[in-house]
């Protein structure tokens, strides 16, 4: 696991304010986009995002739980999530295209281009399985979390969040067959 975030964090606590606009550059776009799957509106997304490091960098919490700090970030920003999914019943819903408009400065135009047709067709299936899969999927394939913390994140043992993959994947393998395409597991 990258240990970016936790030295930055590190840091930020040790007193260099600068670390802060570092950590939000490195993870606010990926959080967006996982709290965008969990409540399904953007504009909500970027508020319980913006939520999400306010509770962390202005609390200032030490006790991380012996996670990285990016399984511990987004464990907070999925509690945030479900908190306000627990206040709002009755959300917005966007097009699943709003998801692609989130900045992130880390991929040049031409690989989002050239990865945009594909990634459509997966967050357009992911929509249609359980959220609990598309969570699950999502935290394996595009942020690369290990299961164990995914098992954080979900607050569930490592043989649930196992057999939660194992399941999520074969029902985006059909959703993936049922709009015509072919499915490679990783």
């Amino acid at each position: 696991m990258d240990k970016t975030g936790d030295i930055l964090y590190d840091e930020y606590l040790n007193g260099d304010n600068s670390a802060v606009e570092k950590l939000v550059k490195l993870y606010r776009a990926p959080l967006c986009r996982f709290i965008c799957g969990i409540v399904g509106n953007y504009d909500n997304a970027e508020d319980i995002t913006q939520e999400t490091f306010v509770a962390v960098l202005v609390k200032k919490p030490k006790n991380k739980h012996d996670a990285s700090f990016k399984t511990w970030l987004f464990s907070i920003g999925r509690n945030k999530a479900i908190d306000f999914l627990r206040k709002n019943s009755k959300i917005q819903k966007v097009n699943i295209d709003d998801y692609f408009e989130i900045a992130d400065d880390s991929f040049s135009i031409e690989s989002k281009l050239e990865n945009e047709e594909l990634n459509k067709a997966l967050f357009t299936a992911m929509k249609k399985i359980s959220p609990e899969y598309a969570t699950v999927l999502y935290l394996t394939y595009f942020e690369n979390f290990k299961i164990e913390h995914i098992s954080k994140i979900l607050k569930k043992s490592a043989h649930s969040t196992s057999s939660l993959l194992y399941r999520a994947k074969a029902a985006l393998k059909k959703e993936l067959q049922k709009e015509g395409f072919d499915y490679e597991d990783r």
